[in-house]
């Protein structure tokens, strides 16, 4: 398959995201249970209940002091009323730090989780995941933990409580026979609740779903600003957008507009409890009961029962809320689900491996992804250590694939790779990695110092890179930098040349001293004078070590030891420069002769 047509299958698959339906799973709520902890949760939920008790106990002290039931002594219900009011506001500080701690203490974790899953999968999971999509998740989601999880989690676990709190004093001042009003007005709420949240948590799910195309389309126009511009589409992408954002406000007007139809329902239910229990308060008489004590307990009861209506709505309403935002909570924790590059550890053969840097292809085959077909079809080769070997074919020919099996970002669908007698799948791959080294045709650098980029793990001298630069030509746009080594790079490195960034990503490649040393079309786009100082570096840098490298310009690869042609997936011919040079049908004579009718251009492409 051409890299056209992969990346048109990638954009066809990665077009529709993924969402999950129904309720949210069991799983993604004991995730976040397991995230927050299981004995801060408990100790949260006892804070709750602790704070709303001592809470409602001040109203109930009311009641008592109306009824003089300890005697009348004033400053001693002063007293008391203060000690309780007091209590009460020391306990919220403690439930709202402790439901803060406990949400960051699960933000961490989640966010931990999902990294860790991203950059753990395989690469296939890349081809078909927008940088948007990424964003959205990220951004969007992770601040729905942050920030309104645990205030919504809060409003839950106090309406809970003040609601249980409320139907006690609700019958304990009216009738039992106000609990007869219950379960057909619980039927009422519960039908419409579940109405209700499971449309609210559908919504909830499309509006952040329809929000990846907006973080999606924006780095795009970021990316290829320039473009826009100059093809005079900044219109076509503003409808477009616009276009966005509405798809992406649809759910959010529906949402709006099924709150305010479940806001009415639980009003009337509601309104039917409060009403019950006041003619209850009326009707009802206990002649065993102090007149006072009576009086005190209604009032506690009639002042509860229309406050109901407010905490019933609340709670649905909140309990609603809190379920939708869970769906942030199911978005990041699929991604702590994904498949890993990597299942379990492997030993490594030892310290020294490799030693020589031998390469041996047997019977490779490999295909992107499920359902896509199969991109090299059983070459078979081998490259000896310290030699230097070019592969070189038309575009989509397999080059490049030959790479990324090397280093497998793509698993093997048959056959085998050995680095100097050890089949490559059998080595962790982070220590595989470790010891192959590249120069990939984009160079890639990141925000921070150029030191940082030459040698992250900080395990070389000052010394050692400022020689290893010199060796490639570098040294001086450093010694003329007044921060030298320390000169900050912006992002991508764009404050550097092309040929700058090429010959810094060639030094850190150097500075790994690997046995196995890759240029992936490396100097395809940089100017000859700067290809010249990277062929000359590697013939004099790299005794001993074996080079693979793609070429883009054949003549780079001329004076290799050997050059393997790919054609279609499989090794079309192989041999030194010379010997090909001199078949009269071969391929790699055809591309020689292509390309000089080019005047220099090689035919290359990606895979």
């Amino acid at each position: 398959m051409s890299g056209t047509r992969q990346a048109h299958a990638a954009a066809a698959e990665a077009d529709e995201e993924d969402r999950q339906r129904g309720s949210v799973s069991l799983a993604v709520w004991l995730k976040y249970l397991h995230a927050i902890g299981e004995w801060l949760f408990t100790f949260l939920v006892f804070a709750f209940a602790i704070n709303t008790l001592v809470t409602y106990s001040g109203t109930w002290w009311i009641s008592q002091w109306s009824a003089l039931k300890y005697g009348d002594d004033v400053w001693f219900y002063v007293a008391v009323y203060i000690a309780l009011s007091a209590s009460a506001s020391v306990l919220v500080l403690g439930r709202v730090l402790t439901t803060y701690i406990a949400s960051l203490k699960a933000s961490k974790f989640l966010f931990k989780a999902g990294v860790d899953g991203v950059l753990g999968t395989t690469m296939a999971f890349f081809d078909v995941t927008p940088t948007g999509r990424l964003l959205n998740r990220f951004s969007k989601d992770m601040q729905v933990i942050d920030m309104q999880l645990a205030p919504t989690f809060g409003q839950v676990m106090v309406m809970f409580f003040r609601i249980l709190c409320s139907l006690y004093f609700i019958v304990a001042g009216s009738s039992l026979w106000v609990l007869a009003a219950f379960p057909p007005i619980g039927v009422l709420y519960a039908a419409a609740s579940r109405y209700f949240r499971a449309s609210t948590r559908e919504l909830q799910r499309l509006e952040s779903v329809s929000k990846s195309p907006i973080y999606a389309a924006f780095t795009e126009a970021l990316n290829g600003a320039s473009t826009i511009q100059a093809m005079d589409a900044i219109g076509r992408f503003e409808r477009s957008q616009d276009q966005r954002f509405d798809t992406n406000l649809k759910p959010m007007f529906l949402l709006q507009a099924s709150s305010a139809w479940f806001a009415m329902r639980l009003e009337l239910f509601s309104n039917i409890i409060a009403g019950f229990a006041a003619v209850m308060c009326v009707v009802s008489t206990d002649d065993d009961t102090d007149p006072r004590t009576r009086a005190a307990n209604a009032g506690l009861a009639l002042t509860y029962a229309p406050l109901l209506t407010e905490l019933m709505n609340n709670f649905l309403k909140q309990l609603t809320f809190l379920e939708t935002q869970m769906v942030s909570v199911e978005r990041l924790h699929a991604y702590t689900e994904l498949v890993a590059e990597e299942p379990g550890n492997k030993p490594l053969p030892s310290v020294q491996w490799p030693s020589a840097g031998a390469i041996e292809f047997k019977d490779v085959v490999m295909g992107y992804r499920l359902g896509l077909p199969d991109v090299l079809n059983g070459p078979s080769f081998s490259i000896l250590g310290g030699e230097k070997c070019g592969v070189c074919g038309r575009t989509a020919s397999g080059k490049s694939t030959l790479l990324v099996c090397l280093f497998r970002l793509v698993e093997l669908r048959g056959g085998s790779i050995y680095i100097d007698g050890v089949d490559i799948s059998s080595i962790p791959l982070a220590s595989l990695r470790s010891k192959l080294a590249i120069i990939p045709q984009d160079p890639v650098l990141f925000t921070g110092s150029l030191r940082y980029n030459l040698d992250p793990s900080d395990e070389h001298t000052d010394e050692e890179i400022m020689a290893t630069l010199r060796a490639c030509s570098m040294a001086g746009p450093v010694e003329s930098h007044a921060e030298g080594l320390l000169r900050p790079l912006e992002e991508g490195g764009s404050n550097l040349s092309a040929g700058q960034r090429q010959l810094a990503c060639m030094a850190r490649a150097l500075l790994r001293r690997a046995r196995v040393l890759v240029l992936d079309e490396a100097t395809a786009s940089i100017d000859m004078e700067t290809d010249d100082v990277i062929q000359q570096t590697l013939r004099e840098r790299l005794g001993g070590v074996t080079v693979v490298t793609i070429a883009h310009r054949l003549n780079t690869i001329l004076d290799y030891d050997k050059v393997l042609v790919m054609d279609k997936g499989k090794l079309a011919e192989m041999g030194s420069p010379a010997e090909l040079k001199e078949r009269p049908d071969g391929k790699f004579r055809a591309l020689l002769e292509r390309q000089a009718d080019k005047g220099g251009l090689a035919d290359g492409g990606e895979d």
